[in-house]
């Protein structure tokens, strides 16, 4: 296909093709080269399942002579399977069982105990009996774990709730965060004043919060001896809808107490004035990322995890999707989205294939998405084009200004599109390939008057 002219319609359609299989097989062969296949297999989903027997035919003595009932084994979970870094990753509490018993260990059961453990120790429950009837004006809510394996191989567990079976009416949902050219700003004067800034992370931040949603839930096998028992939820679980805003709310309140004030242009980024009175320090919080510029930026990143767990810190190499460089000959910090644009191409290209190179965001010539009348896409199609232009939205944000022409040109059929949208939001990331590695200089320039 690569080495033949099929015309310049199939070449575009089938060269991508070619590209994404010679790049898939030499990926496979690489694994190969590096892994052991013998002996592989799932340890919690059986490919070819033995068909299920009815419940009669199950109970009859198939050896009749010696009057034993053959108890056929449980068929393992039906579905399909995910692996991460070659483990697999469990669904349920019954595929944890399958999986600790093939490895003999009980590392999920020890992710699982862990996630629990630190719930209990914020006090985000208030146990009750087993037969306790909650008033009319508490809502259940189900509860359900939610797994993953960390690039260093450790297992996590995180307990989630279904908030979005429950009712959060007459409560506050709205949670702000710092506004992208708050974080350039401050950035800006960071350099200009020579400040001192760092960025830190908060862990298990909502669960850090009471609730004001009135939820009960019943406790699951993953509780071992609480298995049945009924619970209030008192604390912000992740899940519920009021959860950020109740975080957001506590946080804000704790930097009021230690001198804080919002900004008038940026409610989420706070300034103090200090104790020396030759200049403000300032904090931007995103959730639960913030960012500290200062002149003794460590002396607030302590006040911080005095009162919350600091789960990291350090300085900006990587805040709020982006990458930041200092370059000790020009004296200047540059940032750039390299992290998340590497990452949103290769999601685009697991879905249409390997991507070529495009000059421009768009076409130069003949490229008019308002008049085109080609066929309305279906609901999975609809569903892709809605998280390009996700992904065009957040880079716009963080770093690449230059493609608000492609978002607010494509945004306008984002209820309705058409096959030729989604082919245009699709080129549009062939020109991300090429000036993912540009950057943008923070550059303090001597003043012009004095």
């Amino acid at each position: 296909v690569l080495r033949n002219d099929l015309g310049e319609a199939a070449n575009q359609k089938y060269g991508r093709w070619a590209r994404l299989f010679l790049r898939s097989l030499k990926r496979a062969l690489r694994c190969l080269r590096r892994t052991s296949l013998l002996g592989f297999r799932s340890s919690s989903y059986e490919p070819s399942p033995k068909k299920l027997r009815s419940r009669r035919y199950n109970s009859l003595v198939l050896n009749g002579i010696k009057g034993k009932v053959v108890a056929l084994e449980d068929d393992l979970p039906k579905g399909r399977r995910s692996f991460k870094f070659g483990l697999e990753v469990p669904r349920s509490w019954a595929d944890i069982i399958c999986l600790d018993t093939a490895a003999n260990n009980r590392a999920w059961q020890d992710a699982i105990e862990k996630d629990i453990a630190a719930l209990i120790y914020h006090q985000c429950f208030e146990f009750k009996s087993p037969d306790f009837k909650p008033s009319d004006e508490y809502q259940y809510c189900r509860l359900h774990f939610v797994y993953d394996i960390k690039p260093d191989l450790r297992y996590k567990a995180r307990l989630v709730c279904d908030g979005s079976r429950v009712d959060p009416r007459g409560l506050s949902t709205r949670a702000t965060v710092v506004k992208g050219i708050s974080v350039r700003l401050l950035d800006i004067i960071a350099d200009s004043q020579n400040l001192e800034a760092l960025c830190g992370d908060i862990g298990n931040a909502f669960i850090q919060a009471t609730t004001k949603e009135k939820i009960f839930t019943q406790y699951g096998s993953e509780f071992g001896d609480r298995s049945g028992s009924i619970t209030m939820i008192t604390r912000a679980l992740y899940g519920l809808t009021t959860s950020a805003e109740r975080f957001r709310t506590m946080f804000a309140d704790y930097l009021r107490t230690i001198g804080f004030i919002p900004t008038i242009f940026d409610m989420d980024a706070w300034m103090c004035m200090r104790s020396t009175n030759d200049g403000y320090d300032f904090i931007c919080t995103h959730v639960d990322d913030f960012k500290v510029v200062a002149k003794d930026a460590t002396f607030w990143v302590d006040r911080i995890a005095s009162a919350f767990l600091v789960k990291e810190h350090g300085p900006r190499n990587y805040y709020l999707g982006n990458d930041y460089t200092y370059h000790d000959g020009e004296d200047m910090w540059t940032y750039s989205c390299e992290t998340y644009a590497t990452e949103a191409v290769a999601r685009v290209e697991r879905l249409y294939g390997c991507l070529p190179k495009e000059s421009t965001p768009l076409p130069v010539e003949d490229c008019h998405p308002e008049t085109d009348t080609t066929s309305l896409l279906a609901l999975d199609d609809h569903r892709k084009f809605q998280i390009l232009l996700g992904m065009f939205q957040w880079m716009v944000t963080i770093r690449k200004p230059e493609l608000c022409t492609i978002l607010s040109s494509l945004n306008r059929f984002g209820a309705c599109p058409r096959k030729y949208h989604l082919d245009l939001a699709v080129r549009s990331f062939d020109y991300i390939i090429t000036t993912k590695h540009k950057q943008i200089a923070t550059a303090v320039l001597p003043e012009i008057f004095p």
